[in-house]
């Protein structure tokens, strides 16, 4: 009778440590999911516009696009994707960290570009991160919006939010059309200061300020306006050329009457000294026009964030994803403007006291053949023009994804031939209790 109560008792306890390991151990090694949306893109937005997941999920996208090219761009998981007009495109990645965060449009699409966005919150499945209080929603408080340094061709927009944040500035020549941004802070601050360079002189610019906090919330200020200055240079030059030419006409006319009575030999000498002239100023001018011309920035490196080149290499690529650095030198206080092929903004950069110029960016140019043209601010015909292969980032994080998802699978399997062999031990230890009972 009591070995009979003993055998129950150990079954139970078999079947107990069975039930533990069902419950706790194959569970939290299955929870991740595969999630499946179709979703459309035109002018200018996103449909649906807000796309919910778990964290650890396996999310595909399948995004038609219904008129023009457009993108599909989400920074923290390394998604850049090119969407052709009237085809679907299919993105797949892996939501790996749970939080709140904007996708857009990453190629340029008209007026209402800067507009076109949505929002991926990815929901943590762990018990101990759904009992955390809710994350941050607020969006930053922006204010002291001013604009400030303008001339004819830039202007300087400054502002300060309550919170830290990465701040950029939306303007245009109609209120409200914003067809141009200024490059997007690299780091969060509360100080924000942005340079609009490239404007033309004598217009009226419109323009609003907009900072997004490290939880994915958007501000935006209201709209404000300036006007650049007029160009001065064409005037001076204009008045200069007419007092000149007023000057040498009243002159020749004077020496003409003057001499009216001089040989031909005084002529003859009179015109040689004239074409002699003439010739030297010719030169002197055409001296004055080539070195002019010529571009006084010289370019030193272009780096990514995992390799450098010279501007004389023959391939230099980078990818779609990655911030790229462009450095050299140039004339003290000279602008330099960097002009990608074919991105959205442009960027710009100010030689310090000693020459020294650096760009930084991510301008978000597609795969393939593109490149970057390099020139001193109002001189475009002297810049240097650099070719670049550009790979496609999102390929590359996929692959990571997809060596991920083999490693979680690889994980599994060995977590439950271990189960499997510690019950077939428990069981076995137990079948040779009995026997050795019923002896």
């Amino acid at each position: 009778m009591i070995h009979q109560r003993m055998i129950h008792a150990y079954q139970g306890f078999v079947l107990m440590l069975l039930v533990l390991f069902l419950l706790f151990a194959l569970p939290s090694t299955a929870h991740a999911a595969t999630q499946t949306f179709s979703m459309t893109a035109k002018q200018w937005s996103f449909s649906p516009s807000s796309i919910t997941v778990n964290e650890g999920d396996t999310v595909t996208l399948n995004i038609t696009s219904k008129d023009v090219e457009h993108g599909f761009y989400i920074d923290e998981f390394n998604v850049n994707a090119t969407l052709s007009a009237g085809k679907t495109t299919t993105v797949t990645f892996v939501a790996s960290k749970a939080g709140t965060y904007s996708f857009f449009c990453s190629v340029y699409c008209g007026e209402g570009h800067p507009d076109m966005s949505g929002t991926l919150v990815v929901k943590a499945t762990d018990a101990e991160d759904e009992e955390e209080p809710a994350g941050d929603t607020t969006a930053p408080t922006i204010s002291s919006v001013s604009v400030g340094s303008i001339n004819s061709g830039s202007a300087t927009v400054t502002w300060t939010t309550n919170e830290a944040g990465k701040g950029q500035v939306e303007y245009g020549t109609s209120s409200g059309s914003y067809v141009a941004a200024t490059p997007l802070e690299s780091s969060a601050t509360t100080s924000h200061t942005a340079s609009l360079s490239g404007l033309a002189a004598d217009t009226t610019y419109y323009y609003r300020v907009k900072t997004t906090d490290d939880a994915g919330n958007l501000a935006r200020s209201s709209e404000s306006s300036f006007s650049t200055a007029v160009m001065e240079d064409d005037n001076e030059n204009t008045n200069d050329d007419e007092n000149d030419n007023t000057n040498e006409d009243d002159n020749e006319n004077v020496n003409s009457n003057e001499n009216d009575n001089t040989n031909d030999d005084e002529d003859a000498n009179a015109n040689d000294n004239t074409n002699d002239d003439e010739n030297e100023n010719t030169n002197d001018d055409n001296e004055n026009i080539n070195s002019d011309t010529a571009s006084t920035v010289v370019i030193a490196s272009l780096a990514g964030e995992e390799s450098s080149f010279s501007a004389s290499d023959s391939d230099i690529t980078f990818s779609s994803t990655e911030e790229i650095t462009i450095s050299g030198t140039a004339e003290a206080g000279g602008e330099v403007i960097a002009e990608f092929c074919c991105a959205a903004t442009r960027y710009s950069a100010i030689a310090d006291s000693t020459g020294h110029w650096t760009i930084s960016g991510k301008p978000g140019l597609a795969a393939g053949d593109q490149y970057v043209r390099i020139y001193p601010k109002g001189d475009e015909r002297s810049g240097k023009k650099i070719s670049l292969k550009i790979t496609d980032g999102s390929d590359a994080a996929n692959a990571n994804n997809v060596t991920a998802d083999k490693k979680d699978v690889s994980s599994i399997n060995w977590a439950v031939v271990i189960i499997i062999a510690g019950l077939l031990i428990v069981l076995g230890s137990g079948v040779m209790f009995v026997r050795q009972m019923r002896r």
